[in-house]
């Protein structure tokens, strides 16, 4: 009896590590073949994160299809090669959240220790999948202007995402809500490196009111349609967020937004009676 109760939780923790992995990362996959279109089988295609330089190794199928799962997004360089055939490797490969992006390679006769490189982006072209899905990446997150570094309005751009009507309480969440494709305000899930991130209203602004960590989080997904299986089943969006992860370099960074009534426009009624009211906000800190 020990035995099977042993077995059944070390079940249950192998299937929790499994889900995570899907919520926090993205798959690379593709296919190898010569010059005639013909399948390579038992290419070896390595896949190298150039942020943290962890590689890992896979091998073409018997129709030269290769694929990767579980990789943390970031930027990649990915090469095929097999003896008789030039090594071919593409970089500047940029891996999102979630994303399924294919790699496919066309190695050409020659020697495995001559390279040919080819350097561009993938097509950002979901292909593999039916979900629905968008991504606001670090540049985003980044430069874009936050009233209140709220992560939340960065998910207005999304198509089919607006302001939900529901008023603040304390049983409704305090920040503003997601209305998608005319869901409720309390019908989407928060998820931060795949764990739940939602209050008692459904929603992830809590006490105030902000979905803050606008310095942590390195990128997040609005899935609005077509859920895979890993997600428990809702009527409004999926927003999964992932924070930043270390390189091999020390990086931080400083900053300062500014809010000043010098640069705001007044309301009629504010016209009305005078002015302007004064208003000053600096907001400022880093990172490392």
């Amino acid at each position: 009896m020990s035995r099977r109760i042993v077995l059944c939780i070390a079940i249950l923790i192998s299937s929790s590590v499994m889900a995570l992995g899907q919520l926090t990362t993205g798959t690379m996959t593709g296919n190898v073949r010569d010059q005639s279109g013909a399948a390579i089988a038992g290419a070896t295609v390595t896949l190298k994160n150039t942020d943290t330089g962890i590689s890992r190794t896979t091998q073409t199928n018997e129709t030269g299809k290769y694929e990767a799962l579980s990789l943390p997004a970031g930027n990649y360089e990915v090469s095929a090669g097999l003896s008789g055939f030039q090594t071919a490797v593409h970089t500047g490969i940029s891996l999102a959240l979630g994303q399924n992006a294919v790699v496919d390679f066309t190695l050409q006769i020659g020697q495995v220790s001559e390279l040919v490189t080819v350097t561009g982006e993938i097509a950002q072209i979901e292909t593999t999948t039916a979900t629905v899905a968008n991504i606001v990446d670090e540049k985003k997150v980044t430069d874009l202007p936050l009233n209140g570094r709220d992560l939340t309005q960065l998910s207005f751009l999304q198509p089919g995402v607006i302001k939900s009507p529901a008023g603040a309480g304390a049983f409704s969440g305090l920040g503003d809500k997601l209305s998608v494709a005319g869901s409720r305000g309390n019908q989407n899930i928060y998820l931060l490196d795949g764990v739940s991130n939602s209050d008692l209203s459904g929603n992830a602004q809590s006490a105030s009111g902000q979905l803050a960590g606008a310095e942590t989080i390195k990128e997040f997904q609005i899935i609005t349609n077509n859920y895979s299986a890993e997600y428990r089943s809702q009527a409004g969006a999926i927003v999964s967020a992932v924070t930043k992860s270390g390189t091999n370099t020390f990086h931080g960074s400083l900053y300062e937004f500014l809010r000043n009534d010098a640069l705001d426009a007044a309301k009629w009624e504010e016209n009305k009676g005078g002015g302007k009211s004064p208003f000053k906000r600096n907001q400022f800190g880093g990172s490392i």
